[in-house]
């Protein structure tokens, strides 16, 4: 009786099989159990995460007005005017609790925010995107921040102005935060 030399392969009571393919494959194996298994951990925590924070009022609020803001009054006719993506979003609700703690200083904030994500052959401006969402909505709550984006993968800003609720320009968002700033 032998004790399974290397000529036997398989030791005492296992008997030689001859094909050595099936090692490859246990490893194979292993890991994909691993990579399903870390890939579980990461959608539960995430999942855990997403359901903790937007039971957070303010992350709800902020959730929500991103969703609405896809199909606010003004994006169809954005997208009409060569916007790939257009966005309407009022951050006031979600912003309500910090800016009442901000005081007069949150009256020059503009909550209300354009932006256009420009189609490759686009040619628009702040002041276009301005214009039309104004001739859209009429009259703009308060002051708001039109703001567009070049096309491609990582769009980059082209502009980002503010403008009273009549159209009027205001300049960037640092000229009118610093003259809030002079004023108060």
């Amino acid at each position: 009786m032998s004790m399974g030399g290397p000529d036997m392969g398989g030791g005492i009571g296992v008997p030689p099989t001859g094909d050595d393919s099936k090692k490859g494959r246990s490893g194979f194996r292993i890991l994909l159990y691993v990579l399903v298994g870390v890939g579980a951990v990461l959608v539960l925590t995430c999942g855990s995460a997403l359901f903790f924070a937007y039971r957070n009022p303010t992350v709800r609020k902020t959730i929500d007005a991103a969703i609405a803001s896809q199909s606010a009054p003004g994006t169809s006719e954005l997208r009409a005017a060569g916007c790939v993506q257009a966005t309407v979003i009022d951050l006031a609700a979600a912003l309500q609790e910090p800016l009442e703690q901000a005081g007069a200083a949150a009256a020059e904030i503009p909550t209300l925010y354009v932006t256009c994500q420009l189609a490759s052959d686009a040619d628009l401006d702040c002041d276009a995107i301005a214009r039309v969402y104004l001739e859209t909505v009429g009259e703009a709550p308060g002051r708001f921040v039109a703001q567009v984006n070049g096309s491609g993968l990582i769009p980059t800003p082209v502009c980002q102005l503010v403008f009273d609720a009549e159209g009027n320009r205001l300049g960037t968002l640092e000229e009118v935060a610093a003259q809030g700033r002079a004023g108060s």
